[in-house]
């Protein structure tokens, strides 16, 4: 494997880590807030993420 593939596999392992990061976040808030304010899980779960796993897109956040 040369050295893109090898970049290519590292940036691929750090977004599926990253996810996963999010997802189980995303998931405590939202059994949290379910619990508290009987808010739909499946609405809230969803923006919570993506709210989430959008901020690596953000630049100033690299820093």
């Amino acid at each position: 494997m040369g050295q893109i593939g090898t970049t290519v596999l590292g940036i691929f392992m750090v977004i599926l880590v990253y996810s996963v990061i999010c997802f189980i976040i995303a998931l405590i808030v939202t059994l949290f807030r379910s619990r508290r304010a009987k808010a739909p899980f499946i609405e809230t779960f969803q923006a919570n993420f993506w709210e989430l796993f959008s901020n690596i897109i953000n630049p100033l956040n690299w820093f």
